[in-house]
């Protein structure tokens, strides 16, 4: 299956989709055409086909349709699908109306839901066939996890923190499944989370809730997902866990994670300065600039970045 699926090139889903949009047409024609009388021909039924197919395969070119991993589709590429399906009615119902305003074509069995019928029948297609490719994909993950966690142990892992870098962790854990971990909870002190269900798993509850879930869900591995937390809030879900048996890990500050990913190879125990983090420290900048009205100031080693920032916020003062 692995296999089958990396193979599904978009020069294939080209190739498919050219014929199913040469389908599509005649499929359309014979449901709208009134069979009992002659107003539908051959030469009508090639000029739409042609022309559609045609317009189809130049929109879904220049949205990109072909150059996607589609193994990897996510809600951007759905919603490119949307878009280009608008684009397509829209673009087939005018030169459907032209065709038969100027007298190109006329067929008098047909009626404007043609060319919207037929965009959408195409587009149906469209989307069915690569979402497929992405759920194929899921499931061989599934059973491959499944397959591994039958031969081994799995671990049952607790992630603190149901926000973005939270999902990210989930994802990376069911891309990479590492030591055949599972995910069978979140915590989150988000009142109107809790008892939500996000990606297949649940919210448990806030931190109090924390010994519990380790007991009922027999939790190996906390995470705490908030790279961007305070030290004082570290240091109380570090006391909450740090004596229920399970391993706690954490994501670095949000500052050492330099490209803005969430790496699993990031994951690493509490360290003391992740207990000691200083909150930030909002200054009154009022206060300082009544105090500093009219004055001569001297600051020494302004030539450095502090230094130069001092600079800049005394300046700011006059």
């Amino acid at each position: 299956m692995k296999n089958f699926l990396f193979k599904v090139r978009n020069r294939y889903f080209f190739l498919f989709d050219f014929l199913v949009f040469l389908i599509v047409p005649i499929i359309v024609i014979l449901m709208q055409a009134d069979l009992t009388s002659k107003t539908v021909v051959v030469g009508n039924i090639f000029f739409y086909t042609l022309v559609f197919t045609l317009l189809k395969i130049f929109v879904l070119f220049t949205m990109g349709m072909y150059r996607r991993y589609w193994d990897h589709a996510s809600v951007d590429d759905l919603v490119s699908i949307i878009i280009s399906g608008s684009i397509i009615i829209l673009a087939q119902s005018i030169v459907f109306y032209a065709a038969q305003m100027i007298g190109l074509i006329k067929s008098p069995g047909l009626g404007i839901s043609f060319p919207i019928l037929d965009s959408i029948l195409s587009m149906s297609w469209i989307g069915l066939s690569r979402l497929s490719i992405r759920v194929l994909s899921s499931y061989n993950k599934s059973l491959l996890n499944s397959n591994n966690s039958s031969k081994k142990k799995s671990n049952n892992i607790l992630i603190i923190g149901a926000g973005q870098a939270g999902l990210t962790v989930l994802d990376e854990l069911r891309r990479t499944n590492i030591s055949n971990s599972r995910v069978a909870g979140f915590i989150d002190d988000n009142e109107n989370k809790v008892g939500l269900t996000v990606r297949g798993v649940p919210i448990i509850g806030n931190r109090k809730m924390i010994p519990a879930a380790v007991m009922e869900y027999k939790i190996d591995r906390i995470i705490i997902a908030m790279p961007s937390v305070p030290g004082k809030e570290i240091r109380k879900i570090h006391d909450i866990s740090s004596n229920l048996g399970a391993e706690l890990l954490t994501l670095p500050p949000i500052y050492e994670i330099i490209d803005g990913k969430v790496e699993i190879e990031k994951l690493r125990k509490i360290e003391i300065e992740d207990l000691l983090k200083r909150e930030p420290v909002n200054t009154d900048i009022a206060s300082i600039r009544e105090k500093l009205f009219g004055k001569t100031v001297l600051i020494t080693g302004a030539g450095g970045s502090i230094g130069s920032e001092i600079t800049r916020q005394v300046l700011s003062c006059k």
